[in-house]
């Protein structure tokens, strides 16, 4: 279990690390970006906080020893986020144009590049510690009380 757990809270870590180079805008969807983010991870894939929230998911699920739910989270997980990286693609399309055609061309969506994407790096604009995780910090903590729920019911059914 304490393998599983570290996955989760290390995919906890990359969505920590991608909010720290996007900031709230992704998180709160509410707020147009001004500028395109192509650095840190993003220089590696274009959804990488997608990509860690299933992962999250993944690790929560093998802690609770559902190990059959994996392939369905993670099907069900890509088809919806499929979705939705269309429609934000749309929109960064229009909104940036020939810049964003040529990061598409150059980073590819969900399975990381090997070396980062050089095509931003004048980009970078790295948000505040206290911003980063004010905007995660229900999630650490939803995956701290789910990590010691799944202990607690396992520690009484020995």
């Amino acid at each position: 279990m304490v393998c599983w757990g570290r996955i989760a809270f290390d995919r906890r870590d990359l969505a920590v690390f991608g909010i720290r180079y996007c900031g709230k805008r992704t998180v709160y969807k509410r707020e147009e970006g001004k500028w395109l983010t192509l650095t840190g991870p993003y220089s590696h894939m274009r959804n990488p906080l997608y990509h860690s929230n299933l992962l999250i998911g993944c690790g929560l699920i093998a802690i609770g020893k559902l190990f059959w739910l994996i392939p369905v989270f993670v099907v069900a997980g890509y088809v919806y986020y499929h979705f939705v990286v269309l429609y934000e693609e749309s929109r960064l399309s229009m909104q940036f144009g020939e810049k964003y055609a040529d990061f598409c061309k150059n980073v590819p969506r969900w399975i990381p590049r090997l070396t980062a994407y050089r095509g931003g790096a004048g980009d970078v604009k790295l948000n505040p510690w206290s911003e980063v995780f004010g905007a995660e910090k229900w999630r650490f903590l939803a995956v701290a009380v789910i990590v010691f729920l799944i202990s607690f019911k396992d520690y009484f059914n020995k």
